[in-house]
C-alpha cells in the first residue's frame, strides 16, 4: 500500500478513494467480496487491531476489527450518531508506517452504528451502540472507507486544548 522512494512516501490513490457498499441482496457477490478482502488482509493482521478494504486495494465497504482477541468483519458499516464529548486520541496507521507518525485525532466515546456481518451462511443486519476501544477503532476504520487518513484529520497543536 505504501511505496518508499528515496525516503519519501507515496500514498496510493485507493487509500483516498471512498469504497462502495456491497450489494447485500446479491449473496454470491457479497460473499466473494468478503472472501477477497479476508485473503488480502490476513498478512497485515499481526501488526494491527483494524484493517479496511481499501488498505489492501479492495473497493468494497468492509473492514475488520480485532476485539477481545477475535477478528470481526463489518460489511457496509455506517455511523448514525456520535455521543459524548469528543476527545483527542493519538493514533498510528498501517497506511502510514513508522513510529514517528502518531497523529492527534478527535474521536467520540460512543457511536451508534449499523453494519452487516456474516454468520451461519447468511448476512445479518446489526444496529448497535459502541463504546470504548471498539468505538475508537470503528471510527478509524470507517474513515478509511470514506477515503480519509488520520493525517488528514489530525488536530493542529494550537487547536488542542
Amino acid at each position: 500500500m505504501i511505496v518508499t522512494i528515496k525516503n519519501k512516501q507515496k500514498t496510493h490513490d485507493h487509500l483516498m478513494t471512498p469504497t462502495i457498499d456491497c450489494n447485500i441482496d446479491d449473496y454470491n457477490s457479497t460473499l466473494s467480496a468478503l472472501k477477497s478482502f479476508l485473503r488480502r488482509s490476513i498478512p497485515y493482521r499481526s501488526n494491527a487491531i483494524g484493517i479496511a478494504a481499501n488498505q489492501v486495494a479492495e473497493k468494497n465497504s468492509i473492514f475488520s476489527i480485532k476485539s477481545s482477541g477475535v477478528w470481526y468483519q463489518y460489511i457496509n458499516p455506517k455511523i448514525h450518531a456520535y455521543y459524548g464529548k469528543p476527545y483527542i486520541n493519538h493514533e498510528q496507521c498501517l497506511s502510514i508506517p513508522g513510529k514517528k507518525h502518531i497523529y492527534a485525532v478527535e474521536r467520540y466515546p460512543k457511536i451508534d452504528v449499523e453494519y452487516y456481518w456474516y454468520c451461519m451462511e447468511e448476512f445479518s443486519h446489526v444496529d448497535i451502540l459502541l463504546t470504548g476501544t471498539d468505538a475508537l477503532v470503528f471510527q478509524h476504520e470507517y474513515d478509511h472507507l470514506q477515503g480519509i487518513l488520520i493525517k488528514d484529520k489530525q488536530i493542529k497543536k494550537e487547536e488542542i486544548t
